[in-house]
């Protein structure tokens, strides 16, 4: 940044932080060699001339292709960094000109954007940074291990109802482990277009292809930095593409972490660790120090009941609204509300969640399973709504609902189930809270919760361009 740039000019030891950054630079160009390097060295595992490695020469010869792409940019980025120094030292003891700042300013620019910044690329004529290299080969890592272990005869493969088991060691427990995973793995079966299980001694590596997002789940014997045992989950979603639901895949995610503090997933293990990615649109949990194999196998057969009750959620959550401070969300509403999974607001918004879904879905199933009773309760006084319509049971379950979600405003509960268009509520409101409908700033507030409203407001509004537009 413009500041940044203005403190380091000044700082009495510029000349030795701007060294220190350049070792660090140095420092990931020879970690990305050995990458590369290694992933070369992983394709040529594969290619055998008894097999079929056709795909596998392709990537071999593409990864020559990287490395050539990568010498570019790495040349770039050291002329950038040799730039700064210069200047640095020829502005030693020297006051230092617009111009030359406006230069350190864009050469310091072009190297965060050579090094971080992240595309996503989906072929390699789209790399732009050393972060997109990083990501495009891990994701090629992932994608030609069957292959790859199939041709190098380090395992078995063995294909069943969409799943896909890789075997490296063919031991009774790694067939008893495949079994519990074909089992959970299909209750996802018309939620899911694929999945391969990775079955070794000591990890597990799930990869599940859910709908348009994908998600990963790794339990680790011994994880890295001494977390021992580990179960971690990374679920991707598409929020640039699919604007359309951008706020429900938001809160899907919320609802994720959620539902998992819930059913206490954490529990007998170290507390769950949440990180998001908003440039990747990953989400990463994570529980460590777990005690147990069988406690970690059975946490992860919770983790795929709540996988299957938030498939397809993005949709209905779109439009859902649980606070009236936060109607509409973004990332760093996210981030702010995934920091405390237990705090009053969560556990709030989740009551008022299961009762909308609730008055929304008659089918219990899929929630059932990670509710605690209390949500059930919530979950079945929506059902009680949905299958009302008379005004006086509605209003009367409204007040019983209103002391157990613990919502100090009667008023304020009907208005969010009202822009949640809860359609028993619908009439009820008209009929209780009339000036809702009819006054255009009450018409104007309403709308801008919830669109769809529009439809439900006095006839006098609809030649109205502001209430319109």
């Amino acid at each position: 940044t413009e500041k940044g740039m203005l403190l380091l000019t000044m700082a009495p030891h510029r000349i030795e932080i701007i060294k220190e950054a350049k070792q660090e630079i140095q420092q990931m160009f020879a970690d990305f060699e050995l990458f590369l390097s290694g992933y070369q060295q992983y394709l040529q595992l594969g290619i055998k001339p008894d097999k079929n490695s056709g795909n596998l020469q392709k990537n071999l010869i593409e990864a020559e292709l990287i490395e050539n792409k990568y010498k570019q940019i790495k040349t770039i980025i050291n002329n950038n960094l040799a730039n700064i120094l210069q200047q640095f030292i020829y502005l030693d003891n020297q006051t230092i000109e617009k111009n030359n700042f406006n230069n350190l300013l864009k050469n310091s620019r072009n190297i965060i954007i050579d090094t971080q910044k992240l595309n996503i690329a989906k072929n390699i004529n789209q790399l732009q940074s050393i972060h997109d290299y990083i990501f495009f080969i891990h994701k090629k890592f992932i994608n030609y291990l069957p292959e790859i272990i199939i041709n190098s005869g380090m395992g078995v493969t063995v294909t069943c109802a969409k799943i896909n088991y890789i075997l490296f060691i063919d031991t009774a427990e790694q067939e008893e482990i495949a079994k519990l995973c074909t089992k959970a793995l299909r209750t996802l079966t018309h939620y899911i277009r694929g999945a391969q299980t990775i079955i070794m001694e000591n990890a597990i590596l799930v990869t599940i292809a859910l709908g348009h997002h994908s998600c990963t789940i790794e339990m680790l014997d011994a994880a890295e930095a001494g977390k021992e045992r580990t179960l971690r989950i990374n679920l991707s979603d598409d929020f640039k593409n699919d604007i359309h639901n951008f706020q429900g895949k938001l809160k899907r995610f919320w609802f994720l972490v959620m539902s998992l503090n819930n059913i206490n997933f954490a529990n007998n293990a170290a507390n769950m660790m949440i990180s998001l990615n908003e440039v990747t649109g990953i989400i990463t949990i994570e529980v460590a120090h777990i005690k147990t194999k069988k406690e970690m196998l059975d946490k992860f057969l919770q983790l795929i009941k709540v996988l299957k009750a938030i498939s397809n959620l993005d949709i209905a959550l779109s439009t859902t609204v649980l606070n009236l401070e936060h109607s509409k969300w973004d990332f760093s509403i996210l981030k702010q509300k995934l920091c405390n999974p237990n705090s009053v607001e969560n556990q709030q918004d989740f009551n008022i969640l299961s009762l909308i879904l609730g008055s929304k879905i008659s089918k219990k199933g899929r929630f059932y399973d990670i509710y605690n009773a209390k949500n059930t309760y919530f979950f079945k006084q929506g059902n009680k709504l949905l299958n009302q319509a008379k005004q006086d049971i509605i209003e009367n379950n409204i007040e019983i609902i209103l002391d157990d979600i613990e919502l100090k405003d009667k008023e304020q509960l009907s208005y969010l189930l009202l822009i949640n268009r809860i359609q028993p509520i619908i009439n009820f409101a008209k009929n209780k809270y009339h000036n809702w409908f009819t006054n255009k700033n009450n018409v104007l507030k309403m709308i801008d919760y919830n669109e769809f409203l529009i439809s439900y407001i006095d006839p006098k509004f609809y030649n109205d361009e502001e209430v319109l537009l």
